[in-house]
């Protein structure tokens, strides 16, 4: 999809008709804009997504006044955005009506020879030639970008790679696969009256699973919301580092060491909890035998061993005795004798070498016990003692930072209250989700235990039951068909990750000033590491140079699967990138870095510029690559007075941005020559 033609008629600031050529030729494929801020780029590039798909970016302010004001004075209630493109060598135009209060409905015609044909299911092609959840990608504000990688943001990240690899229709296969899974499940409940303990334990099993699915969807929301609210506090927090007020940035020092010894306590505590928790299988059963060995050891001494020769002496004592035929008293003990008989019985009630070594051996054990048990009790006050400790740190330190916080908030500067009374604000709100998250936990390990229980019931129960063997068959392949499109899903993913990271490890290569390398994680975590594997902090600029790289290979992506064949992802596509604001927080390095590599990725690229982003090492940089060049003209029915003029030259010639006397307030487009 290339961009050929945007036409708006009253649409925003932008009254009457007014087009905007993008530029096809693939040696100057750059189409840039200029605009100071306010004037209408970001309108320009959310008319191009407004007009496809009906979506508008968050930043978009009252996005539900879409007619141009001037013609509302004129009781006119509608206004259209129309966008000609081309795809695979056939030129369409998209077009959608907006009528205030009312509907957009969507129309795409294809035309051929300048007759228009209008295509059945608008909504359906559009979403083939850019499906939709690829294309805020490519049409992107640069301010928005500036957080889509960050540290603290994996979950942005793993979610751009899973749409721009076309993920969309195979997850909503998972998810379908599941839903079939437990309709079988709840299907046991038409059985006979005759079976109504598997009918209850197949009702159980199914609305355990339906409840898993959801508050397993519900809690990665909640833990997404909680990222989004440490990110705002990160932000908040940064800010107040370097506000030049000195007790604001003491403060924020001091909140941030006690912050983090507050949470090596916390770890710290954690890890004696676990330590804690180890000792039961480690020790219980010493414990728990401690009792018994007492018991034995006593009859060991008592019953056993007191007051007898060892064995192997007493048995040889015995018999001498007998071999000489009388006692060590001189008394006669012949054949047949009561005596003999009575001294024959020592040796049958004499402690033998094994039954003595096997004493030995108990005694032994008991006494391992015995010491084992020594080792459980001190280990246990080990513990104790420190867990005493580490609660009393916590408290201590809890209060400092609650000190430390009630200070930094009753700083009587406007600026700085504001950010504090927003900090407030969003920790409470991460507490609440945090404590969400548990309690959600709970619910989810409550269901778990119940849906094992029932599975369990379901099987040991239907046995002999035809319907439930056949309905177990039915959900084994169900199963292994989720897997197995899950493990696929999971080697596209790790697949991408790696590439993705090598494009923008070539682009740092190539542009950066520092010898670094992008690192991501399995869990999506986005960082810039030395070449030892120390993670940096990123600068803003670092971040957004990192950001628009990252973008740029997402789009590449695309492209590289554009051709793809098969039916389990969504193909990739080719479409134009539109980004507007995207030099702001880089040094001139940067940009000249950014402005050389961006073009050299994508076939189609527009820049949406104010002057300040424009002037100098970007437009050097881009200058030869500009297929086309237009200024968004601001008009304003007010006389000027101190008001600027906002004046721009390009190839020799000032032209003025923002104009007075006019007829309307207005935006306009003009073409520069």
């Amino acid at each position: 999809m290339r961009i050929k033609l945007i036409k708006m008629v009253n649409f925003r600031q932008f009254y009457g008709e007014n087009e905007l050529g993008f530029s096809m030729d693939p040696e100057k494929n750059i189409t840039l804009i200029h605009g100071e801020n306010g004037v209408g780029k970001t309108t320009l590039l959310n008319a191009i997504l407004w007009c496809l798909f009906e979506k508008l970016t968050p930043d978009f302010e009252r996005p539900k006044e879409l007619v141009n004001y001037e013609a509302m004075k004129e009781n006119r209630s509608t206004c259209r955005v129309e966008v000609t493109f081309v795809y695979e060598g056939n030129e369409y135009l998209a077009q959608r009506h907006h009528i205030q209060g009312g509907t957009s409905p969507l129309k795409v015609y294809q035309i051929d020879e300048g007759n228009f044909r209008e295509m059945p299911g608008p909504k359906g092609f559009i979403n083939s030639v850019l499906p939709q959840d690829m294309a805020p990608y490519f049409f992107f504000h640069g301010e928005g970008v500036a957080s889509i990688s960050d540290s603290k943001s994996s979950a942005k990240f793993r979610e751009a790679v899973r749409n721009i690899l076309g993920f969309t229709f195979a997850e909503a296969a998972i998810d379908d696969l599941k839903k079939v899974r437990t309709e079988y499940t709840r299907n046991l409940a038409n059985l006979s009256s005759k079976e109504s303990g598997l009918k209850e334990a197949a009702e159980r099993k199914a609305n355990s699973e339906e409840k898993l699915e959801r508050f397993r969807k519900k809690l990665q929301v909640m833990i997404a919301e909680a990222k989004d609210r440490s990110d705002d506090i990160q932000r908040i927090e940064e800010t107040l580092g370097n506000s030049g007020h000195l007790d604001a940035e003491r403060l924020k020092r001091e909140i941030g060491a006690s912050g983090k010894r507050l949470a090596g306590y916390r770890i710290r505590l954690e890890s004696v909890a676990r330590e804690r928790q180890a000792l039961i299988p480690k020790y219980g059963w010493v414990v728990f035998g401690s009792k018994l060995v007492d018991q034995g050891l006593d009859f060991i001494d008592e019953s056993t061993l007191k007051g007898k020769i060892p064995s192997p002496y007493q048995d040889s004592f015995v018999n001498d005795l007998l071999e000489a035929g009388s006692c060590i008293c001189g008394t006669a003990i012949p054949e047949g004798s009561v005596g003999r008989e009575n001294v024959k019985k020592l040796l049958e009630s004499a402690n033998t070498a094994l039954i003595n070594q096997k004493v030995m051996k108990a005694r032994s054990v008991a006494s391992n016990v015995k010491g084992r048990l020594e080792e459980f009790l001190e280990e246990l006050r080990r513990l104790e003692k420190e867990k005493g400790s580490l609660d009393k740190a916590i408290g201590e330190e809890e209060r400092t930072l609650k000190d430390l916080e009630s200070e930094l908030i009753g700083i009587d500067e406007e600026s700085i209250k504001k950010l504090t009374v927003a900090r407030e604000r969003l920790k409470n709100q991460e507490k609440d989700l945090l404590r969400a998250q548990g309690a959600l936990k709970v619910e989810i390990g409550r269901c778990e235990e119940i849906f094992a229980t029932a599975s369990r019931d379901l099987a040991v129960g239907g046995a002999n039951s035809k319907a439930v063997q056949r309905v177990s068959a039915i959900q084994s392949g169900i199963e292994e068909m989720i897997k197995r499109c899950e493990d696929r899903l999971d080697e596209f993913e790790s697949s991408a990750r790696n590439q993705i990271a090598r494009m923008v490890n070539e682009f740092l290569e190539g542009f950066s000033r520092k010898d670094y390398q992008v690192r991501v994680t399995e869990s999506f975590d986005f960082h810039l590491a030395r070449t030892d594997g120390q993670v940096v902090a990123k600068s803003k600029g670092e971040r957004l140079l990192l950001n628009l790289a990252f973008v740029s290979a997402l789009i590449e992506q695309a492209e590289a699967r554009s051709k793809a064949s098969g039916n389990f992802l969504v193909q990739g596509t080719v479409a134009p990138f539109v980004i507007d604001a995207p030099f702001g927080e880089l040094d001139d390095t940067y940009r000249r870095a950014t402005a050389e590599f961006l073009p050299t990725k994508v076939n189609q690229i527009a820049f949406l510029l104010s002057t300040s982003h424009w002037k100098g090492p970007v437009d050097e940089t881009i200058r030869r690559k500009v297929g086309k060049e237009y200024i968004l003209i601001s008009s304003r029915t007010g006389e000027q007075g101190n008001k600027p003029t906002d004046p721009i030259e390009i190839n020799g010639q000032t032209y003025y941005q923002s104009r007075y006397g006019a007829s309307l307030d207005q935006t306009t487009i003009e073409k520069v020559k």
